[in-house]
């Protein structure tokens, strides 16, 4: 389904619609991600379906602490390098396709590719508790960093009703062969 990936830089991303709104104005608001984007403190990797712009993934650095679920050779060594897939977003158009999966493989494959060249040990994400399990825990292999710490998302809790998310990892050094981005 997707046939390229390349940088955010001046493209039209006009056209692109998600269903989280707070996912798509990240990515056209020219005030957050672009902004970040442009002072390089994330990084928006733009996936394409011939000529049509179909999904991104946004990247950056930090660190991590390992107290809660790393073994004991690693806890001393405080902060971890990590990096943080900050968002992700699938344009409505491919909602029940296989699309969002081969998004969450770009942003592995790429964690994969800087881990290998700089020292990064996990893929860091904030997941909505209710796909914790499901997806990120089953599919990719991510575990929680404890069971116990839970953020509540303020772009998706309400008056009525409040949505928690999960810190979880991706532990770079055990995960194997990630596909290749031509």
């Amino acid at each position: 389904m997707i046939d390229r990936v390349e940088l955010l830089s001046e493209q039209d991303v006009s056209g692109f619609q998600i269903e989280d709104k707070h996912v798509e104005t990240f990515l056209k608001d020219k005030n957050i991600g672009y902004k970040l984007h442009k002072q390089r403190k994330t990084r928006i990797h733009l996936a394409y379906s011939k000529k049509n712009l179909i999904g991104y993934v946004a990247l950056y650095n930090g660190s991590i602490k390992g107290r809660h679920f790393i073994s004991d050779e690693f806890r001393s060594q405080e902060p971890i390098p990590a990096i943080f897939l900050g968002r992700i977003g699938r344009d409505i158009h491919y909602k029940n396709t296989e699309l969002g999966h081969e998004l969450v493989d770009i942003a592995i494959t790429l964690a994969f590719r800087v881990a290998n060249l700089s020292a990064c040990r996990f893929l860091v994400i904030e997941a909505y508790e209710e796909y914790a399990k499901k997806i990120w825990e089953d599919k990719y292999g991510f575990r929680h960093v404890d069971k116990r710490e839970r953020k509540r998302s303020l772009e998706r809790s309400t008056s009525k009703e409040e949505v928690f998310n999960i810190i979880m990892v991706l532990d770079l050094c055990a995960y194997r062969n990630p596909k290749e981005l031509d």
